[in-house]
């Protein structure tokens, strides 16, 4: 199932791109984006279910479709697309053969649509009767906004229950957890001058 969920997701960049006509910019965020989804599978646990992006004659957009198990609160949905988001920019900001192809260097968080749709144990939906706002369904990133929702059995929709901006969401993180957004420099150098 797992393996099926990532053909889907790469099937229509692979159907797109033929390697005779497929232009560079395409290979080579096709190339960044498939590392991505690899990593974010073992690193992060999330199962890549759709994937693409906006790319006629350059990279405008990138969109990724995740799924992982819940339920997760809000502060540990936001953790984590703060995370996976930093991740990916830091992955597509330091490939120098992409950056004349990007929109603008560097690619910002207002350049992906990041969704994380939770799913039970089962591998089915979290429901919600529209009255537990805890329960999330997803989380969403799109045009530097972080929507988190639930699946509102009664109206039969996804339905906002908060919204931040990705500065605001990314501020929150940096003050619980500064560790992650040191260079892989700093933190050689930091574990070095806080030795024991």
């Amino acid at each position: 199932m797992k393996y099926y969920l990532m053909l889907a997701c790469l099937l229509p960049l692979l159907m797109w791109c033929s390697e005779d006509a497929c232009p560079e910019h395409c290979k080579l965020a096709g190339n960044i984006m498939t590392r991505f989804i690899n990593d974010a599978k073992k690193e992060y646990g999330l199962y890549c279910y759709g994937s693409g992006g906006g790319f006629l004659d350059q990279v405008n957009r990138i969109h990724f479709a995740f799924a992982t198990e819940g339920p997760k609160s809000l502060e540990d949905l936001r953790e984590m697309m703060v995370i996976i988001a930093e991740d990916f920019l830091k992955r597509i900001n330091s490939q120098e053969d992409i950056r004349k192809y990007l929109v603008h260097y560097p690619f910002k968080p207002d350049d992906l649509e990041f969704r994380i749709t939770l799913m039970g144990s089962n591998g089915k939906a979290i429901h919600n009767n529209g009255k537990e706002k805890e329960l999330l369904r997803s989380i969403l990133l799109l045009n530097g906004e972080l929507s988190y929702e639930i699946e509102n059995d009664e109206k039969a929709c996804l339905q906002d229950v908060y919204e931040e901006t990705y500065e605001e969401a990314q501020a929150i993180i940096r003050r619980e957890h500064p560790e992650l957004f040191l260079d892989p420099s700093d933190r050689v150098k930091e574990s070095c001058c806080h030795a024991p």
